[in-house]
This record gives C-alpha cells, sequence and structure tokens, in this order.
C-alpha cells in the first residue's frame, strides 16, 4: 500500500487559502474535475492524514478526483500527483502546526468539516475504535442548520483537528 502521508514533500505551515491556491495555481485545470471545492478536500486530507491506518492512494483519490472528466489519462496522472502533493503539504502542516489546516471563517469551515468526516470514515480503527463520538463536533459544525451549537462547534474545529491528530499520534507509529 502507499501512504501519502509519507509522500516526500516539505512540511510548511499552510495558510487558510493555501489548499484553494495550490489547487487554482496547479499547472493542470481541476476545476470541475473534483468531486469537491478545495476546504472540502483539505478537510478530507486531513483526516485521512489524522487516522490511525495507511490507506491505499488510489482508493481515497477516487472520493476527490473523477478521472472520467480528464481528456486523457495522463493529464489525471499530473492531477492525481497535484492531489497527492497537496495531501503531503496537509500532513507535513499537521505535524507543525495542526490548527492552521482549518479555514479562518465562513463556509468554508463547515465544507472543510464534511471533508473531515468523510475522511475519517476511511478510517475503520477511527469509526469502530472510539474516537467516532468525536466526530460530533464536525458533524454539527457542518451543519448550516445547527444554530448556536454549530457556531460553537465551528468556532473550535481547529482544537478539535489538534486533539484527533495527537489522540492518534502512537497508531501512527509517530510516538
Amino acid at each position: 500500500m502507499v501512504d501519502p502521508r509519507r509522500a516526500s514533500a516539505a512540511p510548511s505551515p499552510l495558510a487558510n487559502e493555501q489548499a484553494g491556491a495550490l489547487l487554482a495555481s496547479s499547472r493542470w485545470d481541476l476545476s470541475g474535475k473534483l468531486s469537491a471545492g478545495p476546504a472540502w478536500t483539505a478537510g478530507f486530507f486531513a483526516a485521512l492524514a489524522t487516522g490511525p491506518e495507511e490507506l491505499d492512494a488510489d482508493q481515497v483519490l477516487a472520493d476527490v478526483l473523477d478521472e472520467r472528466r480528464f481528456d486523457d489519462l495522463a493529464d489525471a496522472d499530473r492531477a492525481r500527483a497535484d492531489l497527492l502533493s497537496l495531501y503531503a503539504l496537509i500532513s507535513g502542516t499537521l505535524e507543525l502546526e495542526p490548527q492552521s489546516v482549518v479555514p479562518a471563517e465562513g463556509h468554508d469551515i463547515a465544507e472543510f468539516c464534511r471533508g473531515y468526516v468523510r475522511g475519517a470514515h476511511w478510517h475503520q480503527g477511527w469509526v469502530v475504535g472510539g474516537a467516532a463520538a468525536a466526530l460530533g463536533g464536525f458533524e454539527s459544525a457542518a451543519d448550516p442548520g445547527s444554530g448556536p451549537d454549530g457556531l460553537r462547534h465551528r468556532a473550535r474545529v481547529g482544537h478539535y483537528v489538534a486533539a484527533l491528530y495527537e489522540h492518534f499520534r502512537s497508531d501512527r507509529g509517530q510516538g
């Protein structure tokens, strides 16, 4: 299995808009070719990099990249490489500053949380292992109709990301 968390990109802090900027500045046009937007994709990759199991990149990327939308396989392969670079960037950033992968404010936080919940469900050890209850805050933050409870959770998403990253550190073999 290939674990994108171990890709060779150097970790650097992820600014609030960096995921979107990386996708937008790609040499290949990914607009209309991703299954979701940059905030959802960043949340999805953050949860994948946080969880306890190594995951196969080919299976994981199928949730984000719709290869049928590309004219040829070479373009799809370049897009996959860009997404793996983004995954490596997010993974490295989680190690340095886990809260910095979370969008600063607004609608993007809800999208980030929806992606995070989806990514968490790729990890059987997360869903079955008792940490699934921690996803409740993400689910509430992702629900625009959740009122004051959702606002409270949206304000704490960075804390949730950092706490869960630390929770699974030993499962990932990092400490």
